[in-house]
């Protein structure tokens, strides 16, 4: 999974899953090893949230991100 934005390059974002600690990912805009496990791993029917993402060329954080994880 890549995450982008319409204004520079994602740095930063943190990523939720059901019943997982949250994941703070720095300096990359793909899931770490970490995090495509907890994908790996998620139910159908779960909503995965990303959210306070980063953009390398705007101060303004996005709206979380909700996908539900349906098969």
């Amino acid at each position: 999974m890549l995450i982008t934005v319409e204004k520079g390059n994602v740095s930063d974002f943190k990523i939720y899953f059901p019943g997982k600690p949250t994941l703070a990912i720095s300096n990359s805009d793909k899931l770490n090893k970490i995090a495509k496990t907890f994908l790996e791993e998620a139910k159908v029917g779960q909503v995965i949230q990303i959210f306070n993402l980063k953009s390398s060329e705007s101060d303004l954080k996005s709206h979380p991100i909700k996908f539900k994880i349906i098969e």
